[in-house]
């Protein structure tokens, strides 16, 4: 959002809302929406393949894990903006095998309203 505030001269002090900097910019779409669809389209096609990109992605990686606070992970954030739909991490990721019902759950997830 920064982006928009600079090129349309808002500054930070107005306190103004992002729904009011995307209306005077005159954004459809919303920049969060693009991402997130791209980030699921990535994390499909990375999981529909069977090599260290996929072990990395799934946190299966061996070794011992650092102390304190566990990491939120990149699926585990992914995994929030579905949970409406989803029940756990691993139905998330098993619909990744159908690309069809992928395709679906991502145009269902960016299209929603509220997210």
């Amino acid at each position: 959002m920064w982006f928009l505030r600079r090129i349309l001269k808002i500054s930070w002090a107005e306190r103004t809302p992002n729904e009011e900097v995307w209306r005077r910019a005159g954004v459809k779409k919303k920049a969060v929406h693009i991402v997130r669809k791209r980030q699921l389209s990535f994390v499909g096609h990375i999981y529909r393949k069977d090599n260290l990109e996929r072990l990395a992605l799934t946190g299966r990686v061996q070794g011992k894990r650092d102390r304190g606070r566990q990491r939120v992970t990149f699926l585990h954030s992914l995994n929030q903006g579905v949970t409406q739909r989803t029940k756990s991490k691993t139905e998330f990721l098993r619909w990744a095998d159908d690309r069809e019902e992928w395709r679906l759950m991502t145009a269902d997830v960016c299209n929603r309203p509220g997210t």
